[in-house]
Parts: C-alpha cells; structure tokens; sequence
C-alpha cells in the first residue's frame, strides 16, 4: 500500500469514528458534559465536518512522518509511539481546554481525548498495514 493511502485512510477513517463518537455512540455523555442539549447546539453546518476532517488528514501525515523518521514498524513501538503523541499533545490539550474552562466537567476530557486516542490509534493502524504491505513488497 502506498503511504499517501494511509494518509487518507487514517485521515478519513478518524474522522468518520468522530461522527460515531460525537454522535450516537457518546452523544448524551457529550452534551451533559458540555452542560448543553441538542436543541441549543443546531444542526451542524459543513464546517463541522470539513475542518476536523483536514486535521485528521494533517495528523495522519504528521504521524506517518514520524514512523518512517524514527524508522521502526514493529506494532509495540508505533503503539507506544502512538500513546506518546496522545499524551504530549491530545490529552494535555484536552485538560487545558476543557478543565480549566468552569464551565465545563472533567468528563469532557475524557470524552474528547478519547476520540483523539481512538483516532490516532486508527492512524497507527493504517500505517503498520501500508508499511506491512511496502516491506513485503521490498
């Protein structure tokens, strides 16, 4: 499998869960959490669905750069290096937004870095299966 269909399998498979995650699978733990209903939020407009989606296409990116820089496709390293990137960057900014804003519960951290976790982890999953494919191919 070539790189670049990682890229966008991570990328739109991670978005796609988004809208399972947000939607029927933690919708009402979501929405509590934001102290908010349905009904004050509104249909979401494209915008909603489009820019996660870029991010999830940089992330896959940025994320299949850092295996082939550090040169290791063995599951337990890109599994660990996974969890590293979601420590550093997913769950503290995730604290940072959603604990330190009163408004908001800590459940919402929960909630949001663990779509950011799951996302990531679809990411590492497509790049293992590309970079499975490429050193067969080798």
């Amino acid at each position: 499998m070539k790189p670049w269909i990682s890229i966008i399998a991570g990328g739109f498979l991670a978005n796609l869960l988004g809208m399972l995650w947000y939607g029927p699978l933690f919708m009402n733990q979501w929405l509590a959490a934001l102290g908010t209903s349905a009904e004050e939020i509104g249909e979401p407009d494209i915008t909603y669905m489009i820019v996660p989606l870029a991010g999830w296409l940089v992330t896959a990116a940025v994320m299949n750069a850092l295996y082939n820089l550090l040169a290791r496709r063995d599951w337990s390293f890109v599994l660990r290096a996974t969890l590293y990137a979601w420590v550093a960057g997913g769950l503290l900014a995730n604290i940072f937004v959603n604990f330190f804003d009163k408004r908001r519960g800590f459940d919402l951290v929960w909630i949001d870095a663990g779509y950011i976790l799951a996302g990531l982890l679809i990411i590492a999953v497509c790049a293992m299966i590309a970079g499975r494919k490429t050193d067969e191919s080798s």
